[in-house]
């Protein structure tokens, strides 16, 4: 049997706004982000998709989205592997400051740096 697997971002939290690293820590979904959840609800209503599982990483800020999307009844699973890595004294603080960051003229990113919510649609 095929599946089709969708990955979605959470929304935009307000550390994203202040370009502050999470990691870990959360921040609450701005009103931006929720807008963003409720586009993505909107494009899997438009095209008739129907998820039957949905999984999320434990942060609060992707179990936000996740929720806006399919809605606060549908049941998913919360994944601490899915969750973003831990930077220690490097969380909540500015984006310019890490070492790996832009800011210090680095070109890489750390991939790991996104939390992710998953969700997965059956045919």
């Amino acid at each position: 049997m095929a599946r089709t697997i969708y990955f979605v971002r959470h929304g935009e939290t307000l550390f994203n706004t202040q370009h502050r690293a999470q990691g870990r820590v959360d921040s609450p979904l701005t009103d931006l982000g929720i807008r963003q959840a409720k586009a993505v609800k909107k494009f899997f209503e438009d095209k008739n998709i129907r998820l039957n599982a949905a999984f999320s990483s434990t942060q609060e800020r992707a179990c936000d989205t996740l929720e806006l999307i399919v809605g606060h009844n549908f049941p998913y699973k919360r994944l601490k592997d899915l969750r973003e890595r831990s930077y220690g004294v490097f969380e909540a603080r500015a984006d310019d400051l890490l070492p790996w960051g832009h800011g210090l003229g680095h070109d890489k990113v750390d991939p790991t740096i996104e939390t992710r919510v998953v969700l997965v649609k059956s045919f």
